[in-house]
């Protein structure tokens, strides 16, 4: 799960579908579905999301409206290494870093214009059992 700066939006992944939902913060808590769109991340701001899809082995954008509505980015489906799976937006909002679970790497990515991601490099050999992303 993924909560926006400001704490308005929280993204949920849906794992059986390679989806995710967005939930609108309600002033007492509670959240209100707003959306479904496995993995994600959003940048700083909340304005786009990114999501690994283990499935097709690619990562792909979303932009999201300021009423939380998600929209799918056609042509900012990036590919990636062999099962990606954890990803984040590093803390200067410039990269996205995703696990590759099968192929046993980390990729790099810088973004770019229009939520596509540049593919920048990758870690190899990375433990079998790495799980999870922190930010920097």
């Amino acid at each position: 799960m993924a909560l926006n700066e400001n704490h308005e939006w929280l993204f949920a992944v849906n794992a059986g579908s390679n989806s995710v939902s967005s939930f609108k913060v309600n002033s007492n808590g509670g959240l209100t579905l707003a959306h479904t769109a496995c993995w994600v991340t959003t940048t700083k701001f909340g304005r786009l999301a990114c999501v690994a899809n283990t499935g097709s082995n690619t990562i792909s954008s979303y932009y999201i409206s300021s009423s939380g509505k998600l929209y799918f980015i056609p042509w900012a489906n990036t590919p990636t290494g062999k099962a990606p799976a954890d990803l984040i937006v590093s803390a200067d909002n410039y990269y996205v870093y995703n696990i590759n679970g099968t192929s046993h790497t980390l990729g790099e990515f810088k973004r770019a214009v229009l939520g596509t991601l540049n593919n920048i490099g990758h870690v190899s050999s990375i433990p079998e059992f790495a799980a999870g992303m922190v930010a920097y």
